[in-house]
């Protein structure tokens, strides 16, 4: 299981969060990503309700948390219930774009290496990812490749879930 930044005696380093995690946290059920062709992608996709997003976001105000950070958490929980995983890899799209750059064209979406651990409690679950996110200032591929995990062409990315949110 991976450590809270606030309980880790050192500099909580985001290389140092995803590279200590579990081999078994880069697999999936099993299953290596990077060794399956595209095609074998799975993406799942729903609509919630209003007053059920309502509601996640009231519980997730009161655990000091974003609704999707929340969600993270549900993710986890869900993925650890059916693959017996408790600790998976995760990505997240975030946007570097600075303020003010609206009507500059450039690619400042990168993707955040986010550990997953079902039993994590929530707070601490929050800070790690929160962590995760600030020290995100490169692109995911070139994370990976310097972890030793690289992407690798026509397969899918290293990591095996990619999580997005749009309210």
């Amino acid at each position: 299981p991976w450590h809270c930044p606030t309980e880790s005696s050192g500099d909580p380093r985001h290389a140092d969060i995803v590279s200590a995690a579990p081999d078994a946290a880069w697999t999936l059920a099993g299953i290596t990503p990077a060794h399956l062709p595209i095609a074998a992608a799975v993406r799942a996709r729903t609509v919630i309700g209003v007053r059920f997003y309502e509601r996640f976001l009231e519980d997730a105000a009161a655990r000091g948390m974003t609704p999707f950070e929340a969600f993270r958490g549900v993710v986890a929980a869900a993925l650890a219930d059916v693959t017996s995983d408790r600790h998976i890899m995760s990505a997240t799209p975030i946007s570097r774009r600075p303020a003010g750059s609206e009507d500059v064209v450039g690619d400042f979406v990168l993707s955040a290496l986010i550990p997953l651990d079902a039993d994590a409690d929530h707070r601490c679950a929050t800070e790690v990812a929160r962590a995760c996110i600030d020290a995100t200032t490169q692109p995911m591929e070139d994370v990976l490749c310097a972890l030793g995990r690289p992407a690798v062409d026509g397969h899918l990315f290293a990591v095996p879930l990619l999580i997005g949110w749009t309210p």
